[in-house]
This record gives C-alpha cells, structure tokens and sequence, in this order.
C-alpha cells in the first residue's frame, strides 16, 4: 500500500470523483439514445407494439433520470468535501484499520485503485456510524469484528 498520508487520501479522493463523473456520462449517453430513440420512432401499423415499446423507453428513460440524479448527488458531495487532516473519523477521513482502509464520503463500495483497496462508505453506514469521532488506537466491534484504528487522516 501507498505511504498512508494526505498525498493518498488526495489521489483516492479524485479518483472517487473520476468514478462518479464516469457514472454521469455513462447515464447521459443512455439518456440521449433514449430520447433519440423516442425522437425516430414513428407511428407503424404495428399499432399496441409500437406503443408498448415505446412505453418501455420512457420507463428506460424514467429510471435513467433517478440514476443520474443519485450520481449527480454523490458528486455534489464529494465535491464539497475538503481534503485536509483529521484527528478524530468524521465526514471526508481516510480511516487505515489492522482489517481495511475506509474512506467516508460516499458509498461506492470497495474500490480498487492501483495497488490499493478501499472502502469508499457513506457517513450514514452503520460501520461509519461506528467509526465517528473515534480516535487513532481506538477499537470497535463490528458485526463480531474487532477493528483497530492504525491512522486517520
């Protein structure tokens, strides 16, 4: 693993956000085949088949749009977090346990980015609940899973 300080919580911060921009053009691009696929279609004799597909698109296009709305949030927020040392886990910590690295930002799940793994988990998991305003040495019991804080920064 990388040499755990404010250089690594930078890299692994951006490359969160790199995620998440990734998401938003991948939702965006869905989003105008959709609406071009809907602009082309024209009515056929095909009558109840061509609505029915068309009713199928716009549900495409329905569950595209709350994708990109939660993807356009989790980057709102990591956006606004500011890279900067911690002394005690909060909101934006780069938390080094005996067990996993945990970044508290937003949940992206386990993440892997070079030759280090991550957790990127949201302030509001019960783990990251847990972990809050704990201090480096502190232990905590999770899911019958001791955990030992190593560094946070």
């Amino acid at each position: 693993m990388s040499d755990f300080d404010l250089n690594l919580k930078t890299i692994l911060h951006n490359y969160c956000l790199e995620i998440t921009q990734e998401k938003i053009d991948r939702i965006d691009t869905l989003l105008k085949s959709n609406q071009n696929a809907l602009d082309t279609a024209t009515k056929s004799s095909a009558g109840d088949k061509h609505e029915t597909a068309r009713a199928m698109i716009h549900l495409d296009q329905e569950n595209n749009s709350m994708q990109m709305l939660e993807a356009q949030k989790t980057h709102r927020i990591l956006s606004q977090i500011t890279v900067e040392k911690h002394a005690c886990v909060k909101m934006g910590s780069l938390v080094k346990t005996d067990k996993a690295l945990f970044y508290i930002s937003v949940g992206l799940g386990k993440q892997k980015m070079n030759d280090t793994d991550f957790f990127a988990i949201s302030p509001v998991s019960p783990l990251a609940q847990k972990l809050m305003g704990l201090t480096e040495n502190s232990t905590l019991d999770f899911n019958d899973v001791i955990y030992t804080i190593l560094r946070i920064v």
